[in-house]
């Protein structure tokens, strides 16, 4: 598709940043994916694109918030972690609040590549973002000393962005999305471990990794196993 049929088209984030200005912890991501976004669509040619895309947002499955997909574990590894329901907007920023979470995304809004005749979903393929301002949650939040990003991809999206000296302690998570699953089997901890545990699993890999990086509170006592 020619560039000038995007010009009046794009994604919208359809969640402003969570926050107060008591968090200590504060999760980044990218952009929410194509079913919980806001679209504005300038012309019949990719209005058909983005009809064909199959994926709609399903109320029985999906939350509508930050990483609300049912193919995102980040709520899954965080209900097992905390033993907390977090099966809707209003328990997940009631848990945020207790914990003293913020939560945001790096892109308010941006374009995704057409390849071959389809909308590609991946975070890779994003175009033309435009940047949160994020640093009004850094102004605003003194109290906060650990960023944890969703993937090694927003630590560096982040940094390209943000070049300012922060004094804050980095944390990168493992992706919460079903595609590192892939990425996940190649690595040789999670292959020694499947080799000695035949019936160990990439969800399980996950959450020893956030039990180690994510803060740890005294009632803490979720499950272990996926």
């Amino acid at each position: 598709m020619n560039k000038l049929h995007m010009i009046n088209s794009y994604e919208e984030h359809p969640y402003p940043s969570f926050y107060n200005n008591d968090i200590e912890y504060l999760i980044i991501g990218s952009f929410p994916p194509i079913k919980l976004t806001s679209k504005i669509i300038g012309n019949d040619e990719l209005g058909r694109l983005y009809s064909a895309f199959t994926r709609c947002f399903n109320k029985n499955t999906d939350i509508d918030f930050y990483y609300g997909s049912e193919d995102n574990y980040f709520w899954p590894l965080l209900r097992k972690i905390y033993n907390k329901e977090l099966s809707n907007p209003k328990e997940i920023k009631d848990f945020l609040k207790k914990m003293k979470f913020g939560i945001t995304d790096l892109f308010e809004k941006c374009r995704r590549k057409i390849i071959k005749g389809k909308i590609d979903s991946s975070d890779k393929r994003l175009i033309d973002q435009d940047i949160r301002k994020i640093n009004d949650i850094f102004k605003a939040c003194t109290k906060l000393k650990t960023i944890y990003f969703t993937s090694k991809w927003v630590f560096i999206q982040f940094k390209k962005n943000h070049q300012n000296d922060f004094n804050y302690n980095f944390e990168i998570l493992e992706s919460p999305s079903k595609s590192y699953n892939r990425y996940i089997g190649r690595i040789p901890e999670y292959k020694r471990r499947k080799h000695e545990y035949p019936n160990y699993n990439t969800c399980q890999y996950r959450l020893e990794k956030y039990r180690e990086k994510l803060p740890f509170i005294e009632a803490q006592s979720g499950q272990n196993n996926c």
